[in-house]
């Protein structure tokens, strides 16, 4: 059988998830003394594919004892393997030997490896192993930058980040809508709404051209800003396509809040309520501060039911909205400022005494609101 013969076979086989099949083949190959390099390769891609990754590192580490030097690809393939298996620190040093031997013609391993210790939030690592390819003269591509910017940007470490999209810019590279949304993303988290449009504008103008997150981000610029035309217009875009989601409405009705436009934030609220966009804490806590604010009882009394209902645990914003509408329900505030000592006190209970405070309130006011 020839060398080509071999290999498909075990390439064959380990494609289908048969690791021992294709081990017999192996050894086959090996008996008859007819091993190459492209066997050693597509046997490490198969114990990669039925994540054997012990066996992966094994084997490769056995190569030399036969008498065969790694190529470009069996060092590549371990290096995706173990990567993407979230083992970088045993990616790194074959990265180095694949460096050393003058196999890294291009800095697809080196972003494998950085976006592994990024994805496991070893930042100090990635932006080593980035230092390191720039040191050897590899050059940078978008996904290494996007992937940099944006695992910083989670993080908040705003300074490295934009270094990384300064970087990329110096280098004259042309964005992705990845990159798009984690440079949006950052701009949004620093507040810099002048980048962050120019970088909405490229965006718009790329092959996908529209993006929620990106259009949500911006949107949270332009609200934090009160800057209502052009939050309105994006808000429009997203419901137009129906692509508006519960973080959309929510800034939109902080916006009208802020503004003191209630109608307009009760209207959100509304809709809000009538899409069932409650999923979390900071959702409600908007709409209840916005209808205690207004004195709605009866909103209030909604929201407040429907949030315990859903086992959302209410914090001091939520009791903040509360305490407006028991004062003005008649509750004394020095009895609030007992609701909230014993909150700190002890959580639990206190939870438990807001709750009973509050259906004592209901039932006072059931006459005139329910």
């Amino acid at each position: 059988m020839s060398y080509e013969c071999f290999s498909a076979n075990i390439d064959a086989y380990g494609e289908r998830g048969h690791i021992l099949e294709a081990e017999k083949v192996f050894i086959c190959c090996l008996e008859a003394k007819k091993l190459s390099v492209l066997e050693f390769n597509v046997m490490i891609k198969a114990y990669g594919i039925g994540k054997q990754y012990g066996k992966t590192c094994q084997l490769f580490d056995s190569m030399e004892i036969h008498g065969v030097v790694p190529n470009k690809c069996s060092y590549s393939s371990l290096i995706q393997i173990l990567a993407i298996a979230d083992m970088p620190h045993i990616a790194k040093p074959c990265l180095r030997k694949m460096q050393e031997v003058g196999l890294v013609s291009d800095c697809i391993p080196y972003c494998a490896v950085i976006s592994s210790f990024a994805k496991l939030g070893q930042l100090e690592m990635a932006e080593k192993l980035y230092k390191e390819m720039v040191r050897f003269n590899v050059e940078s591509d978008v996904i290494v930058f996007g992937v940099s910017i944006n695992a910083f940007t989670d993080v908040g470490s705003v300074k490295e980040a934009l270094s990384y999209a300064d970087a990329m810019k110096n280098e004259g590279l042309l964005g992705n809508t990845v990159i798009y949304n984690s440079l949006i993303k950052l701009y949004t988290k620093v507040g810099f709404l002048t980048e962050a449009e120019e970088t909405y504008r490229l965006l718009q103008s790329s092959e996908d051209g529209y993006a929620i997150y990106a259009l949500n981000c911006m949107i949270d610029l332009y609200s934090e800003r009160c800057m209502v035309e052009p939050s309105e217009e994006l808000f429009d875009s997203l419901k137009s396509k129906g692509a508006a989601n519960e973080f959309t409405y929510a800034m939109m009705l902080c916006m009208y809040k802020k503004q003191r436009r209630f109608e307009e934030a009760i209207q959100i609220a509304k809709q809000m309520t009538e899409l069932q966009l409650f999923t979390n804490l900071l959702s409600y806590n908007n709409v209840l501060g916005l209808y205690a604010m207004h004195g709605r009882f009866k909103e209030v009394v909604a929201t407040f039911k429907e949030m315990i209902k859903a086992s959302i645990k209410p914090d001091d914003c939520t009791f903040k909205s509360l305490g407006i509408v028991f004062v003005k329900s008649g509750i004394s505030k020095q009895a609030v400022g007992n609701l909230e000592v014993s909150m700190k006190k002890d959580p639990q209970s206190g939870l438990r005494a807001w709750i009973s405070a509050f259906s004592s309130v209901v039932r006072l006011n059931e006459s005139n609101y329910l």
